[in-house]
C-alpha cells in the first residue's frame, strides 16, 4: 500500500480539480457520487493500473460496471441465498456474477497482463503483485508447501474482490466522514431526502 500512495495522491489531485470546477460552476454537488467516482479511479489505477477517468466522465466503463455490481437485483439476491449453500450452488452451476460482468473484468485483467508482459511494464500496484504470483511458484513457508502459480481466473478474482471491497465501503465512509465534520450539511441533505 505504501508504494501505491503516489498513485492515490494523483487521483486525489484530480478529485480536488473536479470538485473545484463544480464549485466554481455553482453546481450542486452529490458528495456520495463524486466520492464514488474518486474511489473508482483510485481502485482502478491501483488494482488494474488503468486510468478510469470517472471523475471527468461519470459514465466511464468502470463506473458503469461499479453500479452494475452493487445495484441490488432479484437475481443477485437469489444467487446470494443459494451461495450460502455451496453444494446446492455448485450442483445448480450458479454463478455469482452475470456473464457480462465476469467477461468485463476478465477481459480487462487479460488485456492488462498481456500489455504489461509484452512491454515489460513494472508498476507499484496490486496488479504487479498478482502478475508476479501468476508467473512464479509461491511457497507457504509456515507449512512448507509449494502452492504453485495463480491462473488468469484467480488473478481476475483477486482484482475483482479488491475492486468491490474497496469501492462502496470507501466512498460511503468518506461521505459519512464529511457529513460528520459538517453538521450544517446534514440538515441540508436530510431536507432533500424524500420519504417513501
Amino acid at each position: 500500500m505504501k508504494f501505491m500512495f503516489p498513485t492515490m495522491v494523483g487521483v486525489s489531485d484530480q478529485f480536488k480539480e473536479s470538485l473545484d470546477q463544480m464549485l466554481n460552476d455553482h453546481r450542486e454537488v452529490d458528495v456520495k457520487e463524486i466520492l464514488s467516482c474518486s474511489t473508482t479511479d483510485v481502485i482502478g489505477t491501483c488494482a488494474f493500473g488503468l486510468e478510469c477517468n470517472s471523475l471527468k466522465d461519470p459514465n466511464a466503463a468502470f463506473r458503469e460496471y461499479d453500479c452494475k455490481v452493487i445495484m441490488p437485483s432479484k437475481l443477485r439476491l437469489i444467487r446470494s441465498i443459494f451461495l450460502r449453500i455451496p453444494k446446492l450452488a455448485a450442483a445448480l452451476r450458479l454463478p455469482i456474477l452475470s456473464k457480462e460482468i465476469s467477461n468485463f473484468f476478465l477481459g480487462i485483467v487479460r488485456q492488462t497482463i498481456e500489455h504489461r508482459e509484452k512491454n515489460n511494464i513494472q508498476r507499484n500496484d496490486f496488479m504487479n503483485l498478482l502478475i508476479h504470483l501468476k508467473n512464479n511458484d509461491t511457497l507457504d513457508e509456515e507449512n512448507k508447501i509449494k502452492l504453485g502459480k495463480l491462473t488468469l481466473e484467480q488473478v481476475a478474482a483477486q482484482v475483482f474482490v479488491f475492486f468491490v471491497a474497496g469501492f462502496e465501503t470507501s466512498s460511503t465512509t468518506f461521505a459519512l466522514y464529511e457529513l460528520a465534520l459538517n453538521p450544517d450539511m446534514q440538515i441540508l441533505s436530510m431536507g432533500s431526502m424524500k420519504v417513501a
